[in-house]
């Protein structure tokens, strides 16, 4: 039985949607490789977790006389399980992303934490893989140390 292209085309889009999963056709003996059924279409997926999830944990900061702290946490919406490996970047209030902010990775309590601060309006932007990206406004004062929390929602859930 010979399948449609368009058929096969569907079939490897659907695999490439989902990540971290490896998908192979079971070929039918005398076709070549782009002739399969899409019954035969299986996917092999590791769903072990490579590290368990820690809950949330706000690391400690420096303060500076003069200077501000801002310290924080990244989470999974819902769990309190902090995001190991997001992107936290500090940028002044109205500028754009640029390679001069200063930019933190959270570690496995989803932590991140920026010390000597000059006062001021800042923006916290948020990218984890995997997550829909966050963002919030600080105005860092001189002598305090402000902490900001993220609840981060993977793409296709909801909070209903």
């Amino acid at each position: 039985m010979r399948v449609p292209l368009a058929t096969i085309l569907i079939a490897t889009a659907a695999a490439s949607v989902l990540t971290g999963c490896r998908s192979y056709p079971r070929v039918e003996e005398g076709y070549g490789l782009l002739e399969f059924r899409a019954a035969d279409f299986a996917f092999l997926c590791d769903t072990a977790l490579k590290h368990p999830p820690l809950p949330a944990e706000i690391p400690d900061v420096p303060l500076t006389a003069g200077y501000g702290s801002i310290t924080g946490i990244v989470t999974r919406a819902g769990t309190g399980n902090g995001i190991d490996g997001a992107s936290v970047i500090l940028s002044p209030h109205d500028a754009p992303m640029s390679p001069a902010d200063r930019r933190q990775v959270t570690g496995q309590t989803g932590g991140f934490a920026f010390d000597s601060v000059v006062p001021g309006g800042y923006r916290l932007r948020v990218l984890a893989a995997r997550e829909h990206p966050a963002s919030s406004f600080v105005a860092v004062t001189s002598d305090r140390i402000d902490t900001v929390r993220f609840p981060i929602q993977a793409p296709g859930t909801c909070n209903r």
